[in-house]
């Protein structure tokens, strides 16, 4: 739902944006590359891919389940990190996952030299 209203506002708002992220998202569209193939991405791909990560973790992407999300512990009650020593965050979430994926789909040099490109490598995932 969230998707559709971010789409709805683009659409009003900022059409060559949403233009320009459909664009982005046409990897996902096309045919022949089973890792990336999402039966929902038709008509609609700017709000059909906000499940994509999970359609991927859940199907044949389970390594890259951190990739989507930062965990943080909330402290309701005050309290700062040090007290919960045996909290770890993955340091390979979203904020080093996206811009690599981004640099990656963009060919800018070093792409290849990312930690998302070694692991996407590993398990034989290509951007054409």
């Amino acid at each position: 739902m969230i998707a559709r209203i971010a789409y709805d506002k683009l659409e009003l708002e900022h059409p060559k944006a949403l233009a320009e992220a459909n664009q982005l998202l046409e990897l996902f569209i096309k045919d022949g590359n089973p890792h990336y193939q999402n039966a929902k991405e038709k008509d609609y791909p700017f709000v059909e891919c906000a499940t994509m990560a999970d359609d991927i973790k859940y199907g044949v992407g389970p390594w890259q389940s951190d990739w989507h999300f930062v965990d943080l512990p909330w402290f309701d009650h005050g309290g700062k990190p040090e007290d919960f020593p045996k909290f770890r965050s993955n340091p390979h979430n979203l904020t080093i996952v996206i811009p690599e994926i981004m640099a990656w789909l963009r060919n800018e040099p070093g792409y290849k030299e990312s930690f998302v490109y070694d692991v996407m490598m590993k398990h034989n995932f290509t951007v054409s």
